[in-house]
């Protein structure tokens, strides 16, 4: 019947069969969906009733204040896996719970409400990832918007200490549009909050987290003055790897160097073995250049080391060189200078504690003896002969006189070719005892300012590692 409810009338018999009559029609089901729909108003929804309300009369280009003259704040927090979460109080987003179902936080298109326009003035390109369309709202009108990003920035490297550098980026996070006088920004958390976060960091790769701090400051535009929070990044290089691979091989090359000093300079080998350390130190600088990051604004200082260190290779060749061309001055038995003798043999080798050598005197002093007893045994001979000059001339042949000046002529020989193989062999003595003394003295001031240079730079390193 028109008016009233549909029913379902049910007749069942039972024990022989079971007959269950439905007098409703198809009509009568969707009058009855109709009436049901009515007895349940839509508009009584608590959700449904808490959007409208919220949208009623709201503009989302105007900021959210009820006073214009108050200041919206503006809270940034980023958190280590690059999410941005932005936090700020919407004025006109606000309700009673009780009068909605109890309902506290809602969520909303970010198309559909204000957002404030905070820019990263560190941004290289453009993000990646796909944003967070929805923002989160709470009654008390804390609008709550998190953003995942993956950001490229640019940021000033000072890789003087490479490879122990530390540096500093900054993420610095503005408004274009609004002065201090109608929003401010700032940290949502403080330093100590923020570096809770470096545990959740994997640091397994080549730089290491060490700090974020939380900056404010302001932004002068003109006469316009606008609020800024600076993120400080701070973090530095692991330097295991170039130390294995750029320090230690130069290490050993210099320790080589030195090593090739221990070789005499009159074998012949040392100049040779000198110039094999050199081509490998140089190709040692072709993988470094390849290694070590572009440097556009300085040098690093384990660049000037490893041309300290090459220069250090030359000077050793140099000194090589001269060393083994002042023992070839043997070979032109040369006279050694008189200046060069007291330099090397008296101020260089009390300067080094070099022992002389009381066995090593000049064969000339070694003969005076020997001709001390000749001219003797001259006079003796003298005054021999004129004694018996006559018997001598009546008793020997003229043959035999021959014969016997023949054999004093050969002894007079034998003695002059004795002592002028002994001169020169003082002299081939003497320039090696010289070379030797200067090479001794050119080795220990090698190594003595390559112990200064390494020292030099590893303080340097320590130092700047500890500020």
């Amino acid at each position: 019947m028109p008016g009233q409810e549909p029913m379902i009338l049910v007749v069942c018999r039972t024990k022989k069969f079971s007959i269950c009559i439905f007098p409703c029609v198809l009509a009568s089901m969707i009058a009855g969906a109709k009436a049901c729909l009515n007895s349940t108003n839509i508009s009584s929804v608590p959700q449904l009733r808490l959007l409208r309300d919220l949208e009623k009369d709201y503009e989302k280009e105007l900021r959210p204040v009820k006073d214009w003259k108050s200041v919206s704040f503006v809270y940034v927090d980023i958190i280590i896996y690059s999410i941005l979460l932005v936090l700020w109080k919407d004025d006109f987003l606000q309700w009673n719970p009780e009068n909605y179902g109890n309902i506290s936080v809602i969520s909303r298109p970010k198309t559909e409400i204000w957002i404030p326009d905070i820019r990263v003035d560190e941004f290289f390109d453009s993000n990646k990832d796909l944003e967070h369309s929805f923002v989160y709202i709470n009654s008390t009108g804390w609008v709550n918007y998190q953003k995942k990003l993956r950001m490229t920035i640019s940021c000033m490297f000072n890789i003087y200490l490479f490879p122990f550098d530390v540096h500093a980026c900054n993420l610095s996070f503005q408004s274009q549009l609004h002065t201090i006088e109608h929003m401010n920004i700032t940290s949502l958390r403080t330093e100590q909050e923020l570096n809770k976060d470096l545990g959740n960091f994997y640091q397994k790769g080549e730089w290491k987290l060490l700090n974020i701090k939380p900056i404010h400051t302001l932004w002068e535009d003109h006469q316009d003055k606008n609020a800024m929070i600076v993120f400080q990044i701070t973090f530095r290089r692991h330097p295991l790897y170039y130390v294995v691979n750029l320090l230690t091989p130069s290490i050993f090359l210099m320790i080589i160097s030195l090593a090739g000093f221990y070789i005499p300079p009159n074998s012949g080998e040392r100049i040779s073995f000198m110039v094999t350390v050199l081509l490998g130190y140089s190709v040692f600088l072709v993988i470094v250049s390849e290694t070590s990051p572009p440097a556009a604004h300085g040098t690093p200082i384990i660049e000037v080391y490893f041309l300290v260190c090459m220069s250090l290779l030359v000077i050793s060749l140099m000194e090589s060189i001269f060393i083994v061309r002042l023992i070839d001055k043997k070979d032109f038995l040369a006279q050694i200078p008189t200046w060069l003798k007291d330099l090397s043999l008296g101020k260089i080798s009390s300067l080094l504690c070099i022992k002389k050598d009381n066995n090593s005197t000049n064969p000339k002093m070694n003969m005076c003896d020997e001709f001390q007893d000749m001219e003797n045994s001259a006079e003796k001979l003298t005054s021999y002969c004129n004694e018996n000059a006559l018997d001598d001339t009546r008793q020997l042949p003229v043959g035999k006189d021959f014969e016997l000046l023949r054999n004093i002529l050969k002894e007079v020989e034998s003695i002059h070719v004795h002592l002028k193989k002994s001169d020169h062999e003082y002299i081939i003595q003497e320039w090696l005892t010289i070379g030797y003394i200067i090479d001794k003295l050119l080795f220990r001031a090698y190594l003595i300012f390559l112990l200064i240079t390494t020292i030099s730079f590893a303080g340097v390193w320590a130092r700047w590692n500890l500020n």
